[in-house]
């Protein structure tokens, strides 16, 4: 069953939706199954399709358009839509409870294959489909309504009054609680003097740049701030082949000898009997797979490298001298040379001056 919560952003009127149809027509008129009353909604507006088990959004060539998560779709494109997921009609906001069909896997498997595709799914569920920041209730009420920092807003507010931005009804929430701006440093959230302030990180604070994945707490209710220009996917692909080689190491079976095996048979003489010879090769072990083989000799070349970069460098090779054992008339020869060179050296200066 597909369900639907509708909301007025400038009334702040709530209703929900029910179907089993695999076509809803979302417009003005009252042939439609979802009837927005605004003269600024198209007659067929947009439609939701469901096609075996995705869900698809298509704008039928509105007027003013149709928001997916602040991005404007183009008319007559189906584009994936995904479990609360914010479309935005006008000052309609339309969140869809879709029913999960994909398989959950438990988080004991280690093989490799589910590893991966665990990984991919949690890069794409970071990554938001439009490129906008926003903000999105995951606590206290109107859990999942989201907000969108679209290109012309460079303010947001968060507040109690049906005029705000991402209006919440709550007791603790002041009429105009916080403001998120953009600035050239990023995006920042200032509290407008409310009764019961802001935390985030476990800090109460007047003023804070955001970044991505930040919750910001407003009393009992919490926001989750989302920026799809700052998610580190370098950084996830990182995660997927640490994991993937982990999850390979640990299929490997090891080779090295059992303790509580025993110790090793002795080794047979060379006249041993044929039938010795023949239980010998019976209780060998088994030659490896080559699934198996292959992940050893990857194993092994890693090894090789973290030995290589883990290893001291060579202490520096000393070089000795051989000392010089001279006689006495070879220093005598040496003393006469030394003499005749002074003399030869006196002479010629005496001849110059």
């Amino acid at each position: 069953m597909l369900q639907f919560k509708i909301t007025n952003r400038k009334t702040g009127d709530e209703k929900s939706f029910k179907t089993q149809k695999d076509s809803v027509i979302v417009g003005r008129t009252k042939e439609c199954d979802i009837v927005l009353d605004s003269k600024s909604v198209s007659r067929k507006h947009t439609e939701i399709l469901r096609i075996e088990n995705d869900f698809f959004l298509v704008d039928l060539e509105s007027g003013n358009g149709t928001f997916l998560n602040g991005k404007l779709l183009k008319p007559l494109e189906k584009t994936p839509l995904q479990n609360k997921d914010s479309i935005r009609i006008e000052e309609f906001e339309i969140i869809p409870v879709l029913p999960r069909t994909e398989k959950v896997f438990s988080e004991e498997n280690t093989d490799s294959g589910i590893i991966e595709i665990k990984m991919i799914k949690k890069v794409l569920n970071a990554i938001d489909t439009g490129q906008n920041p926003s903000l999105e209730i995951i606590k206290g009420p109107h859990e999942g309504r989201k907000a969108f920092l679209d290109d012309p807003i460079d303010e947001l507010f968060i507040g109690r009054d049906p005029a705000c931005h991402l209006s919440i009804e709550s007791d603790v929430i002041s009429r105009r609680h916080a403001v998120i701006r953009k600035k050239w440093g990023g995006v920042t959230i200032t509290d407008l003097q409310s009764k019961n302030g802001m935390i985030i990180h476990d800090k109460k604070v007047k003023e804070y740049t955001l970044k991505d994945g930040d919750i910001i707490t407003l009393g009992n209710i919490q926001i989750l701030y989302r920026n799809p220009q700052e998610i580190d996917v370098e950084g996830l692909s990182k995660q997927v082949e640490e994991k993937l080689k982990t999850a390979a190491q640990e299929e490997t079976p090891s080779l090295s000898p059992n303790p509580e095996s025993g110790p090793e048979p002795k080794s047979i003489s060379e006249p041993a009997s044929e039938q010795a010879k023949a239980s010998l090769a019976k209780n060998e072990p088994e030659s490896k797979s080559e699934p198996a083989a292959e992940a050893s000799k990857t194993d092994t070349v890693d090894q090789i490298l973290r030995e290589v970069e883990t290893s001291q460098p060579l202490p520096p090779k000393t070089i000795k001298r051989k000392s010089l054992n001279l006689s006495a008339f070879e220093i005598f020869l040496i003393g006469v040379g030394i003499l005749t060179l002074v003399g030869a050296i006196l002479a010629i200066y005496g001849l110059l001056f």
